[in-house]
């Protein structure tokens, strides 16, 4: 709606006109105590706009880091899973599992065992690191051959347990009675989630 100052001059069938068409005609007297706040805000409208964003971030912040953790186990799990994949290829065609697996080098047919020559078969490139490492606070997946003492030449390694330290305590499964708990490294958050041979 568009207001008009009345000039005294406008006869009232002109302002009749500008009443049908919308306009709200007021006299310069009246528009003379009309005032307008153009200050800015005041001190309790930014208090009230303050308080509901430092609400919104407290709300947020804390949901937005268990996503951010449920994504770094998600890869967690992931990076097991496909190691325990290669581990059946590997068992597929060697009729055993390695004796060790070094998580800083691929996964070939060289792996832990000893009796192996010629080409190396890889069955998996190097290991992904643990997604959340660098801050120093987990560490790598671990791998334990079974049963004890397995060295591929007397006592071939029928089966393995996989190791690794997860953040959200609603998947952590640390209670496989075919795995002994593995201590973790020294300042490391402890292996929480195992994985046996499917």
């Amino acid at each position: 709606m568009a207001v008009v100052t009345v000039n005294y001059h406008l006869n009232p069938i002109n302002q009749t006109k500008m009443l049908k068409k919308g306009f709200t005609l007021i006299t310069p007297r009246f528009a003379r105590s009309v005032k307008v706040n153009i200050n800015g805000f005041t001190l309790i409208e930014l208090l009230v706009v303050i308080t509901i964003i430092v609400l919104l971030v407290s709300v947020a912040v804390p949901t937005y880091n268990k996503f951010v953790a449920r994504g770094r186990d998600t890869k967690r799990q992931a990076n097991l899973n496909i190691l325990r994949s290669s581990l059946e290829q590997y068992k597929a065609d060697q009729n055993f599992y390695p004796t060790l697996v070094d998580f800083s080098q691929p996964l070939t047919s060289n792996s832990g065992n000893p009796v192996q020559s010629g080409t190396p078969k890889v069955y998996l490139g190097k290991i992904s690191p643990d997604p959340f490492a660098s801050n120093g606070l987990f560490s790598l997946p671990a791998y334990d051959a079974k049963p004890g003492g397995c060295n591929n030449i007397t006592a071939y390694c029928t089966s393995y347990c996989l190791y690794a330290s997860v953040e959200d305590s609603a998947i952590a499964n640390a209670s496989i009675t075919a795995c002994p708990d593995k201590t973790a490294d020294v300042g490391k958050t402890a292996y929480n989630y195992e994985l046996t041979p499917p």
